[in-house]
C-alpha cells in the first residue's frame, strides 16, 4: 500500500490521520488476524508519502481523522463511528 496523506486542518495542534485496518490470513488459511497501520501528518497542506507491505491480505479498511498530535490515533478515531470504509476484499 502506498500513497500520500495531507493535513487540511489549519490549527497547529491538529493533525491529519489515516488509519488502515488490515486483515491477514495465516498460511494454513484457517485464521484471520486484524492489525492496524496508521500514518500522521501535522504539516498543513504538505503531503506526506507512506508505503507499507503486508502478505496474505484478506481485507483492507480505511478511516480518516483530524485530531490532536499524539503517537497513535485515539480510541475515538479508531472506533466504529463513523464507519470504516472497505478498500479491498480478497475474492478468495
Amino acid at each position: 500500500m502506498s500513497g500520500t496523506v495531507s493535513d487540511l486542518a489549519r490549527a497547529t495542534s491538529t493533525c491529519g490521520w489515516v488509519v488502515f485496518g488490515i486483515a491477514t490470513v495465516n498460511t494454513a488459511g484457517n485464521r484471520v488476524t486484524w492489525k492496524r497501520h496508521h500514518v500522521r501528518t501535522c504539516a498543513y497542506r504538505t503531503p506526506k508519502r507512506f508505503s507499507f507491505t503486508n502478505h496474505r491480505v484478506y481485507q483492507v479498511e480505511l478511516k480518516v481523522c483530524a485530531e490532536r498530535r499524539a503517537a497513535e490515533p485515539s480510541m475515538q478515531c479508531t472506533a466504529g463511528n463513523p464507519a470504516w470504509k472497505t478498500l479491498y476484499t480478497s475474492p478468495h
